[in-house]
């Protein structure tokens, strides 16, 4: 077998044991706005945080529920002394001998019958707390995922333009060959190189200040998702591939603002304040029990059990005058909510016609850059052609193609915005919105 044949199989064997991904590019996950979604949802810690706390609410609930039932207590004591001839005080001057040591001891359970109606509206209380502890989940849920397309699409924004990039780097590129060409044919100046070297620096510091921006912001949108920021991912980059006209996100605002967990939040405040007002009221209340004890002691040297069933009536009297002016001020309690449910609903109102006039000019936008991007490049390709033909400076074609990928940049960018206003306005009109969600 001849040296080359056996170099030929050695580097063939060296070839079929290495991993083919070592001679790949880094292939990275993508993920699309969707799954970042989901990711959040299971990840995130302001999420994790309100799930947390309406559990508490529900703990709340339960424990108040216990308040119906009888309380239960028990306890007992056990005493010795050195002297035999200790004596329980009865009245002064008079004792009772209990011997060198002994042992005391009882239960006794206490069912409430009457508590001026505080169990009943503390329960009441606490299921408020449990709706009032749900809303908060589901606003915090909304708000986190507005969270995760903000930063998605922030991500995706940087990425567009990095593509705008690359093609101006093989443009000017191109353009360079083509220049050096011209200048070495003598039928162009020295100059229009320099200026064509100069846009290339130029495009490479860009380059380089969008990839720093795209890792600290793929960074942060794996924060907010909960991935480990060592796994490699991309997104989807594909955007405007199905943008709805603002006509399809209209919402009757009037009807939207009673789907705003705001708004349902306001109005069991109300609810609460006047659960509030009732336990302040039951405060002054007399309390009826009912119950039943059993003791045991072995004083007076000998053992001794007994059995009592027994009735308590709790009438507050020296605390009335103050409560009377406690209660007034629960009732203006009440009254300050109501105030502020009927004008916390029309600001509501008010921040949704905001949004939607933001959501329509953004989506005016949209339209605009559009038919800048088909003006820019119709223009650019005149001024190519006139450059060519010698009728355009380097510096005039130079300026054209920076009018061509600023447009392009603002094209993507107006696309981004009107879709980030679309979300803003789904959130702000409780998800009411036109002939489907977003």
């Amino acid at each position: 077998m001849s040296k080359i044949n056996k170099k030929a199989i050695t580097v063939v064997l060296i070839m079929s044991v290495i991993p083919l991904s070592a001679y790949c590019e880094d292939v990275r996950k993508v993920i699309s706005l969707e799954e970042c979604k989901e990711m959040a949802m299971q990840n995130n810690a302001e999420v994790k945080n309100a799930s947390l706390e309406f559990q508490n609410a529900v703990d709340t609930k339960k424990s108040l529920f216990t308040k119906y039932f009888p309380n239960i207590s028990a306890g007992g004591s056990y005493f010795t002394t050195d002297n035999s001839a200790a004596k329980f005080v009865l009245l002064p001057g008079i004792g009772v001998p209990i011997g060198k040591d002994g042992l005391m001891g009882g239960v006794m359970a206490v069912q409430p019958v009457f508590a001026g109606g505080k169990i009943i509206a503390g329960n009441q209380l606490g299921q408020v707390g449990v709706e009032v502890g749900k809303l908060k989940l589901d606003a915090k849920k909304r708000d986190v995922l507005s969270g995760v397309e903000r930063n998605y699409w922030m991500l995706v924004s940087l990425k567009e333009k990095m593509k705008t990039v690359e093609a101006a780097e093989a443009l000017i590129s191109n353009l360079e060959k083509d220049v050096e060409n011209l200048v070495d044919a003598g039928v162009r100046d020295r100059k229009d190189l320099l200026e064509v070297k100069y846009a290339k620096n130029d495009i490479m510091t860009k380059r380089m200040e969008l990839e720093n921006g795209i890792s600290l912001s793929r960074l942060a949108l794996a924060q907010y998702i909960g991935l480990d920021p060592s796994e490699p991912f991309d997104v989807d980059t594909a955007i405007g591939r199905d943008l709805k006209e603002p006509g399809y996100y209209l919402a009757d605002h009037d009807i939207a603002v009673d789907h705003l967990p705001e708004t349902k939040m306001l109005d069991k405040s109300i609810k609460a304040k006047k659960l509030e007002y009732r336990l302040k009221v039951g405060e002054y209340m007399p309390t009826i029990g009912i119950g039943a004890s059993y003791q045991y002691h072995n004083l007076l040297n000998s053992n001794h059990s007994f059995g009592a069933v027994f009735a308590m009536v709790t009438v507050p009297i020296s605390n009335w005058w103050e409560g009377s002016y406690e209660a007034r001020k629960k009732l203006r309690e009440v009254e300050m909510a109501e105030n502020s449910v009927e004008q916390a609903r029309e600001l509501l109102k008010l921040r949704m016609q905001k949004v939607w006039d933001e959501l329509y000019a953004a989506y005016m936008k949209v339209s605009l850059s559009e038919e800048s991007v088909e003006i820019a490049e119709e223009n650019y390709r005149y001024s190519k052609e006139s450059y060519d033909a010698g009728m355009l400076s380097m510096s005039e074609l130079l300026d054209d193609y920076v009018r061509l990928v600023t447009s392009e940049n603002g094209n993507t960018d107006a696309k981004i915005e009107y879709m980030l206003k679309c979300r803003e306005y789904v959130d702000a009109t409780g998800g009411v919105a036109g002939s489907g969600s977003y």
